[in-house]
């Protein structure tokens, strides 16, 4: 199932849902998503539900509720290719993610050590 978060009144549930899941995917989007960019939605997906949260209709109101998910320690973020998508987190909105698996490093480590195996 996939809700889109785009009112006040839904956020709250969908945050109690996030935070109690031990892991959950994470990606943003945006317009030249970095520092200088704009973001537009975040995605978060747990076991059983994605949640878009509309960044440009719930604006600063999001931002607070973003920061129990991303900065809390106990909660394994898997992204791919994080890089911009916490640059504009943190630049822009002062959360600094915390426990992040950046998938796309797991990937690069896979083939290096393919290729090493193979000695190609």
């Amino acid at each position: 199932m996939i809700d889109y978060i785009d009112e006040i009144h839904s956020l709250s549930a969908a945050i109690s849902d996030l935070m109690s899941s031990k892991i959950i995917a994470v990606d943003c989007e945006g317009v030249d998503l970095s520092r200088k960019g704009d973001l537009s939605t975040i995605q978060k997906k747990n076991e059983k539900q994605i949640y878009i949260f509309d960044y440009v209709l719930l604006g600063p109101a999001l931002i607070p509720e973003m920061k129990k998910i991303l900065e809390n320690e106990n909660i394994l973020k898997l992204a791919f290719d994080f890089r911009n998508d916490y640059d504009c987190l943190l630049h822009l909105n002062k959360i600094k993610c915390r426990n992040v698996l950046d998938v796309q490093i797991l990937e690069f480590l896979s083939k290096t050590s393919l290729k090493l195996t193979l000695k190609y």
